[in-house]
């Protein structure tokens, strides 16, 4: 599957695509088109296993539907069989950040973990052996 990158902005976030291995990081504010781009490229999606990370420091409303919509289809692979894996990252003082997180954490039944920013790069360290496992 082709691999994609879209820079940020202001307004939208850091998207990145790639052999199962999907990265959100920025804000995401009421018109953001990367969030989109990226649901469309998740359904086209063939592999087994998809690693989803995310970490926004804004979420307005509208982008949280196009993020639900995310998880509804990621759920559908892990019904399907594939490993799906999340990772909800954020601030360690933004305390509605978490709350998002552990909203959708409730919402859906796949490997999805709600972590604080200082475990992130520790996180990515293992991303290899979880890549292995996944």
């Amino acid at each position: 599957m082709r691999k994609f990158r879209l820079y940020g902005t202001k307004y939208d976030p850091y998207v990145y695509g790639c052999d199962g291995h999907m990265e959100l990081v920025g804000r995401a504010t009421e018109y953001t088109e990367n969030i989109k781009l990226l649901y469309k490229w998740l359904l086209k999606y063939e592999g087994d296993n998809i690693l989803f990370k995310i970490k926004l420091d804004y979420m307005a409303s509208h982008p949280k539907h196009t993020l639900m919509s995310i998880f509804k289809k990621l759920q559908e692979y892990h019904d399907e069989g594939k490993k799906v894996k999340v990772y909800w990252i954020y601030e360690h003082d933004d305390e509605d950040n978490k709350e998002d997180g552990e909203d959708m954490q409730r919402l859906y039944r796949i490997d999805f973990q709600v972590l604080v920013d200082k475990n992130y790069l520790r996180e990515i360290k293992l991303k290899r052996i979880l890549l292995d496992d996944v």
